[in-house]
């Protein structure tokens, strides 16, 4: 994954011909949970970055407090990144 940290459970799956990467993050206790799924805007840049220290954290903190309140969480990576 680029040298960025793991973030709960690594997934991939199918776009067509191209596999997208990416990561769920289930909150703990009996489901089912409602889910979110994050959709980054344009650019190269990894959700991961989020988790490095340095970088604006913005899907981490928004992660971190849906997962808390019951939500699970679907982040992945864009064609090409």
């Amino acid at each position: 994954m680029g040298g960025h940290p793991e973030i709960g459970e690594p997934i991939s799956f199918a776009d067509g011909s191209t596999m997208l990467f990416g990561s769920l993050l289930i909150p703990s206790g009996p489901g089912p949970h409602p889910a979110f799924v994050a959709i980054e805007g344009s650019g190269g840049a990894s959700y991961r970055l989020g988790w490095t220290e340095g970088y604006f954290p913005f899907w981490k903190d928004v992660s971190e407090f849906l997962v808390e309140r019951g939500y699970a969480v679907l982040l992945f990576d864009k064609p090409g990144v």
